[in-house]
C-alpha cells in the first residue's frame, strides 16, 4: 500500500481544506478532522502508485512538506534494535543484550530521535458469583433455601500506554528503540529512581551526544489508524514518514 503523508502544512488548515477535498473526493469535514488530528497526516492509501505519485506532485505544487512512501517497507518495533539493556559509551549506545542483532550504534549516525507513545487494549476475563434472593423457595421450605447463587463471566478492557524512542539511523541501517519498561542500569552514576525519569534521562543524554539528529516529539499524543492498516498501531508508519522526511528522502520514486 502506498502512502502520501503531509508533514508539514504551507498553508492554514482552512485555506487547505476545500483543495484537498476535491483532490481525495470527500468531504471538508472529513479533511478537517484528518489535519486537526495532527501532522504527519496520512492522506491517502492506495495501491496505485501512479495515483500516490500525482497527489504527491499536486501536494508539492502546494508548497506542503509531503512524503510519499510502500508502507510495506515499514520498519516496524518489533523489527527493530531493542534498547532494553544498554549502556552509553562516549561514541555509541552500546547494547548489552547477547541476543541482539546489533551492538553498536554510533552517536553520529543518528539523525532521528522520536519520542512516541504505543498504546494496546488490554482483555482481562474474569468471574463474578452473585446470590439472588427467592421469596418463593424461602416460604417453601421455611427459610432453609432463600437465595440462589449465579456464576457470570465478565470482561473489561482498558488501555497500556508506554513511551518510546524510536532512533533512526543517517546510514539507513535498522533504527533502534528504546522503551520506558528498559532496564536503565547502564546509566551508572545518572541513575535515579524511576523508570519514567531514567527514561527522560537518556532522551537528554541521547540529544546531547547525538550532535546532528533532530528530535521530535509530536507522536506522543497521537492515535492509533487501524482502520487504515490493520495488525499495525500506525505509529511506526508516522515514525518511518517522519524519519524520510528529516532525512529529506521526500519523493523516493523519483529518479
Amino acid at each position: 500500500m502506498y502512502v502520501v503523508a503531509l508533514a508539514e502544512l504551507g498553508a492554514t488548515v482552512e485555506a487547505e481544506t476545500p483543495a484537498l477535498a476535491v483532490d481525495l473526493g470527500v468531504t471538508p469535514y472529513e479533511v478537517r478532522l484528518l489535519l486537526t488530528a495532527g501532522l504527519p497526516a496520512i492522506v491517502l492509501a492506495t495501491p496505485e502508485l501512479a495515483r500516490a505519485t500525482s497527489l504527491f506532485e499536486v501536494l508539492r505544487n502546494r508548497k506542503h512538506g509531503v512524503v510519499v512512501c510502500d508502507s510495506a517497507a515499514t520498519v516496524t518495533h518489533a523489527s527493530m534494535v531493542s534498547m532494553q539493556r544498554f549502556r552509553l559509551d562516549a561514541d555509541a549506545v552500546v547494547a548489552d543484550d547477547p541476543g541482539a542483532a546489533e551492538t553498536r550504534l554510533d552517536y553520529e549516525d543518528i539523525h532521528a530521535l522520536l519520542r512516541a507513545t504505543h498504546r494496546q487494549s488490554v482483555v482481562a476475563t474474569g468471574t463474578v458469583r452473585e446470590r439472588h434472593f427467592r421469596a418463593g423457595a424461602a416460604i417453601m421450605t421455611m427459610g432453609v433455601v432463600n437465595s440462589k447463587t449465579t456464576v457470570r463471566e465478565v470482561k473489561t478492557e482498558r488501555e497500556e500506554r508506554e513511551e518510546v524512542l524510536y532512533a533512526f539511523r543517517r546510514s539507513g541501517a535498522t533504527p533502534w528503540i528504546l522503551r520506558e519498561s528498559a532496564q536503565f542500569l547502564g546509566l551508572g552514576q545518572d541513575l535515579g529512581p524511576t523508570r519514567h525519569g531514567n527514561f527522560l534521562t537518556t532522551i537528554r543524554l541521547l540529544r546531547e551526544r547525538s550532535r546532528f539528529a533532530r528530535y521530535d516529539e509530536r507522536l506522543l499524543s497521537r492515535r492509533k489508524l487501524p482502520e487504515l492498516f490493520p495488525g499495525n498501531d500506525g505509529v511506526d508508519l508516522l515514525a518511518n514518514v517522519l524519519s524520510l522526511w528529516f532525512a529529506g528522502a521526500k519523493d523516493p520514486y523519483r529518479k
